[in-house]
């Protein structure tokens, strides 16, 4: 192990075990006991301290160290470590190097804040080891998820940040605590197969670490929205940035790269990553044929983007959702829709490279008004499970051709949600929106602490056309 410094990243450690079992829950699925070869941290292995006035070990040992098993050779492994200490006579300004894992630490945990499905997908409960999940759930450290076909779960963290899990997913949480002696929060999570989609909460202290390892690349980040992926018969991984910052490096790279917003990288099944490419842009919405005026129903059209080798789309009801994965693709997007009210349906369109990277996203709003005399006004929903209950707050805001509208909403509530929030009296158009709310335990009138979700969406009127 190579000694690190107080100002390198933090590497994550685990929970301590004796006041937080692990806690292995599953969604429609056996638990996989086995662990998986993976990429090495991009983060160091130590944590330094720095030695105290009147710092002794047997205190160090009490309030900031968890030894594992058999203490005297772990403490015959921290003298090695710190070769130039005498560890029983510590001094003022000494630097004491020390395994991450061996801190002690405070768990945390995740909150499931969505479960959608289709079909029958609970588990056989006659297994002791599978457990369905419910919105409300917490997992914890050491827990083994596994999403069924035709459902989809998110998990919220205490500071906010998302993970989006689609059909087919399988991750492990392998880290989720706050160390006593870094007091920010350690994320680790391992994708065994499919997609993941993450919403990282920008605002995490500086020596927090979230990290996010397939067995051939690790993608680590400060604060961001990208995706992973793990094809565990190609044995591929892909990583693609939507917003902020990430650095991948795979398991046969010396270093690693960084990609900006808009960037992705695949990495082989030897684990080596290839040249950064430029995501796709979104398909642009081209028309909308109405063939039902009472029902609305009809068919939405996009244009086509040059060098994309097809496209994916996702249905849903929120404009501000955060999915992640392909959910249907075809080489034409040209979707049938059964029907349109005035509340608008979401539609997210994306570009699917020859390289197989998935591009960035569009949202579209589309609603029907049976009359055109109701000026065309529809209503837009925006998810809020992840908030539960705590204040929020909404700045929605119409872009014109002028700019700005200077008509902005503003809109705050303190009372608990049904995990939807409905904006109603909306004309077609774009709209910009920035939703945030408080998480638990946080100052509402520290902005720093208010997680914050922005974004833009194309609201669409089919029966007055328009958009």
């Amino acid at each position: 192990m190579t000694k690190g410094t107080e100002s390198m990243p933090m590497r994550a450690c685990q929970a301590n075990k004796s006041t937080a079992p692990l806690r292995r829950w599953a969604v429609a699925m056996l638990v996989l006991g086995a662990s998986i070869a993976g990429a090495e941290p991009l983060t160091s292995d130590l944590f330094s301290y720095k030695v105290q006035k009147g710092d002794h070990l047997s205190a160090l040992l009490a309030s900031l160290l968890q030894l594992p098993n058999g203490a005297e050779k772990a403490l015959q492994d921290l003298q090695k470590l710190n070769a130039s200490v005498d560890l029983h006579k510590l001094q003022a300004g000494q630097t004491l190097y020390i395994p991450r894992p061996w801190l002690q630490a405070q768990a945390n945990s995740a909150r499931v804040t969505q479960v959608q499905c289709s079909g029958n997908y609970w588990p056989d409960m006659s297994n002791p080891d599978t457990k369905p999940l419910h919105v409300g759930d917490g997992v914890g450290e050491g827990s083994l998820l596994r999403v069924p076909p035709g459902c989809q779960v998110m998990l919220t963290l205490q500071d906010g940040s998302r993970i989006q899990m689609p059909s087919g997913a399988v991750m492990e949480i392998t880290s989720l605590n706050t160390p006593k002696a870094l007091g920010a929060p350690q994320v680790r999570l391992k994708l065994l197969e499919g997609r993941i989609g993450l919403d990282v909460f920008n605002k995490r202290p500086a020596n927090s670490v979230f990290e996010v390892q397939t067995p051939k690349t690790l993608a680590g980040v400060r604060g961001t929205q990208f995706r992973v992926g793990f094809d565990s018969k190609q044995q591929n991984s892909s990583v693609e940035v939507l917003q902020g910052e990430v650095k991948n490096r795979g398991q046969g790279d010396g270093n690693a790269s960084s990609l900006p917003q808009g960037m992705g990288q695949w990495v082989d099944a030897q684990g080596l990553g290839g040249q950064p490419q430029k995501l796709l842009a979104a398909p642009g919405f081209q028309h909308y044929q109405l063939l039902n005026s009472a029902t609305g129903a009809g068919q939405l059209g996009f244009s086509n983007v040059s060098q994309a080798k097809g496209y994916a789309w996702r249905e849903g009801l929120a404009v501000n959702q955060f999915e992640a994965g392909v959910q249907q693709s075809s080489s034409a997007l040209s979707l049938n829709v059964p029907s349109l009210g005035a509340r608008a349906q979401a539609w997210y369109v994306s570009s699917v490279a020859p390289s197989g990277l998935q591009g960035m996203e569009s949202t579209y709003a589309l609603c029907h008004t049976e009359e055109p005399a109701a000026n065309g006004y529809c209503s837009v929903a925006f998810d809020t499970s992840s908030f539960n209950g705590r204040p929020m707050r909404l700045v929605l805001e119409r872009l014109t051709a002028h700019g700005v509208n200077t008509t902005a909403l503003h809109w705050e509530s303190k009372g608990p949600d049904n995990g939807r929030m409905w904006v109603g009296a909306l004309q077609p158009g774009v709209y910009r929106y920035d939703l945030r709310y408080l998480p638990a335990d946080r100052d509402a009138l520290n902005a720093e602490h208010w997680v914050s979700q922005n974004g833009q969406f194309q609201l669409i009127n089919v029966h007055t056309g328009q958009h």
